[in-house]
C-alpha cells in the first residue's frame, strides 16, 4: 500500500504477519507506484529463493511482457528467468 508522506512517499508492506513501512525515494505518484512494484518483486525474489521474469528490472507490470522483447517470459509463466541472459534482479530494493 503506497502513502503519501510530507516529503515523499512510502509503501507498507505486509509479508505473512509482518509489517514494514519502507521510504521510497520517488517524489512523483506514477515513480513511486514504480518504485513500490520494484521493491515488491525483489522481496517474493528473496522470499522464494527462485528467479522469476516478472523480478527482473526489465519486466514491463503494466504489460506483462518483457521490454528486451523475450516472448519466453509470457510463455513460460515466467520461469524463463533462470535460463534468460539479461536476467537482472535489482539487489538495491527492497521488496515483500
Amino acid at each position: 500500500m503506497l502513502l503519501e508522506r510530507f516529503d515523499g512517499w512510502a509503501v507498507r508492506i505486509k509479508c505473512n504477519d509482518e509489517i514494514t513501512i519502507v521510504e521510497l525515494d520517488s517524489k512523483s505518484l506514477n515513480d513511486a507506484i514504480l518504485e513500490a512494484e520494484q521493491i515488491y518483486s525483489d522481496a517474493r525474489t528473496i522470499l522464494s529463493g527462485t528467479a522469476n521474469c516478472f523480478q527482473c528490472v526489465f519486466w514491463l507490470p503494466e504489460s506483462g511482457e518483457c521490454f528486451m522483447e523475450f516472448p519466453e517470459g509470457r510463455k513460460t509463466g515466467g520461469r524463463y528467468a533462470s535460463k534468460c541472459p539479461v536476467f537482472k534482479h535489482d539487489k538495491n530494493n527492497k521488496k515483500c
